[in-house]
């Protein structure tokens, strides 16, 4: 057998064996993903990090749910000056986790750190929404 054959064919088994191996991970990723998760008995880094994301997506769809009801009942006035505040309260939820995210950088942990962070702070600005909405106006 030449050279060049023997190159050839252990180049095509290489690229093949690339493909199959590929594949395997897409596959395995794409059903892992897939599985629900039982947040209160969540064991993997990725599990938590996964449940940690889902208690922060649902304590903001609350906040924006808050907030629209209460740009639906306040007098045009009082809405500039709440949507000004909002404005400033999510550079500040962002630049109050960005110290965890810094801190935890590069490690498994930090997507779950992040995520408890906005989680906390945006719920702390949930009951001062609901505060405002429960105000006469």
């Amino acid at each position: 057998m030449l050279a060049s054959d023997y190159l050839k064919k252990t180049g095509f088994l290489i690229c093949f064996l690339l493909l199959v191996v590929n594949a395997y991970c897409q596959r395995s990723r794409s059903t892992s993903a897939s599985k629900p998760v039982d947040c209160n008995d969540a064991i993997s880094q990725t599990d938590m990090n996964r449940c940690a994301g889902q208690r922060f997506e649902r304590a903001d769809r609350q906040l924006n749910i808050l907030y629209k009801r209460l740009m639906t009942q306040l007098p045009a006035r009082s809405r500039a000056l709440v949507v000004k505040a909002q404005r400033q309260w999510l550079l500040y939820r962002d630049a109050h986790c960005a110290y965890y995210e810094k801190t935890y950088e590069g490690g498994s942990m930090q997507p779950m750190v992040v995520a408890l962070c906005k989680e906390e702070t945006t719920l702390s600005r949930v009951k001062e929404l609901q505060n405002l909405l429960d105000e006469p106006h």
